[in-house]
């Protein structure tokens, strides 16, 4: 049986998903489906994060089911837990959509993110991520960049990857 100190030892990197969670349209229909294709693609990123060995941070996914986000007072609680969440984070990764849509909350986790130092990376949708990871398995961290010691100056998008 392993100590707590040697689970320590393996502990995941941490990533803060970050992605557009409430709708924008105004007609109920399309709101719904907006809904729907955001929790699809938070739920897709996480899958992913989880096969490929890490632990996936999505606030907006689980605080939301039992704090109602139409709820200005438990938006802002969840809003508040979710940045507890970042600050425990190895890395953020946002995704923007094929719209390349950055919500009001996911500029404000960008933003504690740069503040804490915290490495953010920008991508559309998971499929981006499956791509760079899979040049990141073929020639090392896919990026064709130096790091800069986990941080970045701002936001990096996928296009910096390739």
């Amino acid at each position: 049986m392993e100590t707590k100190e040697q689970r320590m030892e393996k502990k995941p990197m941490r990533i803060f998903v970050s992605s557009p969670y409430r709708p924008t349209a105004e007609d109920e229909e399309t709101r719904k489906s907006q809904l729907a294709s955001n929790i699809r693609r938070a739920t897709m990123a996480c899958k992913f994060i989880t096969l490929a060995g890490m632990e996936p941070l999505a606030p907006h996914l689980y605080f939301t089911q039992f704090l109602d986000d139409n709820d200005a007072e438990a938006r802002e609680r969840g809003m508040k837990l979710g940045e507890d969440w970042l600050a425990m984070s190895d890395e953020v990764w946002a995704f923007t959509g094929s719209h390349n849509n950055i919500s009001e909350g996911m500029l404000s986790e960008i933003n504690l993110a740069n503040r804490l130092g915290i490495r953010v990376r920008v991508f559309t949708d998971p499929e981006d991520l499956i791509r760079d990871y899979l040049c990141y398995l073929e020639e090392g961290d896919g990026s064709g960049k130096e790091e800069n010691g986990g941080a970045t100056d701002g936001a990096e998008s996928e296009e910096d990857h390739e």
